[in-house]
């Protein structure tokens, strides 16, 4: 990365010599074939080249327009090959559907009748060779819908598309290219045009097996809709795959573990209130579970696996480069094995006769706060664990993900209300999430590691505060706020949660996950029911 020299001779130009340019488009994809270290005709199959280096790149681009005026008769250069390492170009998007014009009659306030023509392109994003046959590509495309002649007080809603989208499979090393679609959810109304293809994956050792992320960010016809789907033969067919990850969040990188093709990685965009995180699959993506501890943006768009410590991984977040180590976690709730086994009574925080590490719907975790005792507080500084325990029996909510101790001040302070004062953390907060639950019932129980005697949260200046948005999904309505009834005291140091998916004391805007924040709070001042001190 010292030094770049520009690789676009063959591509088509744009612009007068001597300032024209190559001209493809936003060029989002760039692939290798592994077995390309020699000369041409490269071998399909066999072993990868273990010395370079590659000859042949394929560019994955938005396309030359060419036709002349608004209107593109053919978008070639969409798929672009290099077979001397990039050297020279030529274009590959073979069959892949050129763009198409509709032509639509409005009859609406304007004009009446109207004739306006939308033009409609696909454009290629992800691109994933078979790993066993280099004669073999997989691509997902996303759907474009332009204006080109509008009367009618522009009035016209977005028509219905007609051009195949979706995923698209070569068998030729991308002479041809057939849809191979079957299964993705359409956008409403069209038999052809599945949703938009942001992300691939394919296993390593079984070719049959791709994973694609599926979004209609293309056309404003359709309301909003993500998910992941799983084909196992090829493209022929396609069936959803993303119990564990919620509704609504974007998924935008898919990542599979190279030594082990049931280990996956995916990773989404979101907002403060209904943030993004990295979700892993253990089972080939049949269920996913959040490792977002740790992960403070709202948004994870790339993903890569360390080469030689597959126990880690990157994100690339709307807030820079983040890495996480996994830890051994038997249970999956993010709290590792050594973690919990630190809790009180060997391991078993909750008292149960079982150790934590080993039960999904419980969770102990550390306190992160050890701060000195400054006196304005009579509990002092607490310090030590907690334990979060699902009472919630006989439900889809036996599975807790991504439990662990925040540090307040990462929200900024929390005013208490028509004061100058601020209310105190001493136990700090925590965090977990839930999937595939629609309400839960957990008991949260502080333990003490020897710092300032038992809580005793029955004193009537404790409280349960959570940061979260009044209106779940709703960024404008982020904050601190009384969990009020939802949080009763029942013991001297614990505390029971009830918390519904779409409501307030979740994020996320969906009836079957939720994502909780929040802790006790201590109120500083004595304060009579009248508010005289």
């Amino acid at each position: 990365g010292g030094s770049w020299s520009t690789l676009d001779v063959g591509l088509p130009r744009a612009g007068t010599p001597p300032n024209d340019f190559a001209s493809i488009g936003t060029v989002r994809t760039v692939a290798l074939d592994p077995r390309s270290c020699g000369a041409p005709p490269f071998p399909t199959t066999g072993a990868a080249c273990v010395v370079g280096p590659l000859q042949r790149v394929i560019a994955v681009a938005s396309g030359a327009r060419v036709g002349g005026g608004a209107v593109p008769l053919t978008s070639p250069f969409r798929i672009a090959q290099s077979l001397d390492a990039g050297a020279t170009w030529t274009d590959r998007s073979g069959t892949l559907p050129p763009p198409v014009n509709q032509l639509i009659d409005f009859d609406g306030p304007g004009p009446s009748p109207a004739q306006n023509v939308i033009a409609e392109q696909i454009t290629p994003v992800p691109l994933v060779f078979d790993p066993s046959n280099s004669n073999t590509l997989y691509v997902g495309t996303f759907l474009g819908q332009t204006w080109l002649t509008s009367t009618g007080d522009f009035l016209e809603p977005q028509p219905i598309p007609v051009i195949a989208n979706g995923v698209f499979k070569s068998t030729d090393g991308g002479a041809t290219w057939l849809h191979a679609s079957a299964g993705l959810p359409r956008y409403s109304g069209s038999t052809n045009t599945a949703l938009d293809v942001l992300a691939l994956a394919i296993h390593p050792t079984t070719p049959s097996i791709l994973w694609a992320t599926v979004a209609n960010t293309g056309s404003s016809a359709s309301p909003r809709v993500f998910s992941l789907y799983k084909t196992i033969d090829g493209g022929l067919n396609w069936t959803e795959s993303r119990s564990g990850i919620p509704a609504g969040l974007d998924i935008r990188a898919l990542l599979v573990d190279p030594t082990d093709g049931n280990v996956l990685y995916a990773a989404g965009g979101g907002t403060e209130s209904n943030p993004g995180a990295v979700y892993k699959s253990d089972d080939g993506g049949a269920t996913w579970r959040s490792i977002s501890i740790g992960l403070p943006a709202d948004s994870a768009l790339a993903l890569a696996i360390d080469p030689v410590d597959r126990t880690v991984i990157h994100a690339g977040t709307n807030l820079g480069l983040w890495s996480q180590t996994q830890l051994p976690d038997a249970d999956g709730d993010g709290a590792a094995n050594a973690t919990e086994n630190n809790a009180p009574n060997s391991g078993d925080g909750n008292g149960d006769g079982m150790p934590d590490a080993a039960q999904g719907d419980v969770g102990s975790s550390i306190v992160l706060d050890n701060r000195p005792a400054d006196g304005a507080s009579p509990q002092g500084s607490l310090g030590g664990s907690f334990t979060a325990d699902v009472q919630t029996t006989g439900t889809s909510c036996q599975q807790l993900n991504s439990v662990q101790g925040l540090f307040p001040a990462q929200y900024g302070p929390d005013r208490i209300a028509q004061t100058t004062r601020f209310y105190d953390y001493p136990r700090d907060m925590l965090r977990f999430e839930a999937p595939n639950c629609a309400a839960i019932v957990v008991d949260v129980t502080f333990h003490n590691l020897g710092n300032g005697g038992l809580p005793n949260f029955n004193d009537s200046q404790w409280s349960f505060r959570v940061y979260a948005p009044q209106t779940p999904g709703d960024d404008a309505s982020l904050g601190f706020y009384d969990l009020g009834a939802r949080a009763q005291v029942v013991g001297p140091n614990k505390w029971r949660l009830t918390i519904a998916a779409n409501q307030f004391g979740s994020y996320r805007p969906d009836p079957n996950s939720i994502l909780f924040v929040g802790g006790p709070a201590f109120n500083q001042d004595r304060l009579f029911g009248n508010s005289f001190e």
